[in-house]
């Protein structure tokens, strides 16, 4: 059997390199793991074995499983990926560079600096080991709230003025939390990822509010995961942001999807404390939500204010600057300026 399995395993490692189609993989899917595939054919077999070698060989073979579906669901979503990228390449059009535009004297103003500085921190995430995450900006009540340890009498529910649809169950989302939940339907602990994006909150703008921002929030779940590898993963995290050492400081806070809850803040050089990041140890309800034993594992989530970020590391004096439009604003801060694009 121990061949056997070896050998399952050498034909999927050489179909993957084959590059093969959405059909072959899925083929292949069936061919290993369907109900009348290989593997469970082998684990009929694990009946007639004695206790100690069933038990031995039955952890490698659910180990297998694992390997296979998360293997081939890689492939076909590189597969989607690459064909929109294809799609989108053949259809792109810039309208900027029609007609006498650039004759005119209009030029291109590089990234705006919310871009640059997500780019940067999916940079740092992806060096310490975190997946990227994305999710749809109309999301519905379970997964923005309900899944989250926030029911509808919740009072929590009070703290994000919400952007609702008509139908009283889907809405803006008002944080990324809910790509945590969507995150963790294919996937199983071990785990690490981020799901940055802009959310939505009906709120009055002024000079440090807008009723959109964007947010970078994430989980950690392993096996003996505590507050100390929280604190250790926050001082890195400034650390690589900031490129220079840094204190950092805990406070209790209240977010109903962990306990306990913290805010974290940061200085450097004796400066001036600073509010940082949302976090804490995962409640135990969501765990459950999310299909995760918490008797079993732990783990630490996290929420980060990009904007906030933003206008500390330029001392910027109005988040309204950064949806105002205006080029000139744009034009300061791009760091992808090259020879060939005007800037």
């Amino acid at each position: 059997m121990q061949e056997r399995i070896a050998e399952i395993q050498r034909s999927l490692g050489e179909a993957l390199q084959a590059a093969p189609s959405k059909e072959e993989l899925l083929s292949l899917k069936q061919k290993l793991v369907g109900k009348k595939g290989e593997l469970p054919a082998l684990l009929g077999e694990l009946k007639s074995l004695a206790d100690e070698e069933r038990k031995a060989l039955g952890g490698k073979l659910q180990s297998l499983r694992k390997e296979i579906e998360q293997s081939i669901a890689h492939a076909l979503s590189e597969l989607e990926r690459a064909a929109m990228d294809e799609k989108l390449q053949k259809s792109w059009d810039d309208p900027s560079r029609r007609g006498s535009l650039f004759a005119r004297g209009l030029t291109d103003a590089g990234l705006h600096p919310i871009t640059e500085i997500l780019q940067e921190l999916e940079e740092i995430f992806s060096r310490m080991g975190f997946e990227i995450l994305d999710g749809p900006h109309i999301e519905d009540n379970h997964h923005n709230f309900e899944a989250l340890n926030i029911p509808e009498d919740h009072p929590a529910r009070d703290l994000q003025d919400t952007f609702w649809f008509e139908d009283n169950t889907h809405l803006l989302r008002t944080h990324t939390s809910c790509i945590q939940i969507r995150g963790m339907k294919d996937r199983q602990p071990p785990v690490r990822f981020i799901g940055p994006g802009q959310v939505f909150r009906c709120e009055r703008t002024d000079q440090w509010h807008d009723f959109s921002f964007f947010q970078l929030e994430g989980l950690f779940i392993d096996r003996n995961v505590s507050v100390a590898n929280l604190l250790y993963f926050a001082q890195t995290l400034f650390e690589e942001i900031f490129q220079s050492q840094v204190e950092i400081r805990t406070r209790p806070s209240y977010f109903p999807f962990v306990e306990p809850g913290l805010e974290i803040d940061m200085r450097r050089d004796g400066g001036k404390w600073v509010e940082m990041l949302g976090c804490g140890m995962i409640h135990p309800k969501v765990m459950e939500q999310i299909g995760v034993d918490p008797t079993e594992y732990s783990g630490f989530a996290f929420g980060l204010g990009v904007d906030r970020l933003l206008l500390m590391r330029h001392a910027i004096e109005d988040i309204r600057h950064l949806r105002s439009g205006d080029l000139r604003f744009v034009r300061q801060f791009s760091r992808y300026r090259s020879g060939g694009i005007p800037c």
